[in-house]
């Protein structure tokens, strides 16, 4: 039962992933459905009830971040968003690679 193990370690992978993405300060693919006219439907249970609820986590931060905020009860992204996240996370991962010895100068 070799596969089922491997499911299990891509599963908890996957929801790894997730949660990572939840505060990322870049764009993450659980964006682009979040700004979508009309994103995919994900199941309540499962990893789609996981990626529901990365989903709400992620609106949160994104409204923390200014780049977007409630109306209505429903939320209301920035134009640009998905554009100024990558930006946002450039400096970021600049800084964390100078931090690192001897990756200074690649």
């Amino acid at each position: 039962m070799a596969g089922c193990s491997s499911i299990r370690k891509e599963a908890h992978h996957a929801a790894d992933s997730l949660e990572r993405q939840v505060s990322f300060d870049g764009a993450t693919w659980i964006d682009q459905p979040l700004v979508a006219d009309r994103p995919e439907a994900l199941r309540n249970s499962g990893f789609g009830g996981e990626v529901r609820e990365a989903q709400v986590r992620r609106r949160q931060w994104l409204i923390a971040q200014g780049l977007a905020h409630e109306e209505q009860n429903r939320s209301v992204y920035r134009a640009n968003m998905l554009a100024m996240l990558p930006a946002r996370a450039e400096p970021c991962c600049r800084d964390c690679l100078v931090s690192k010895p001897g990756l200074e100068n690649e």
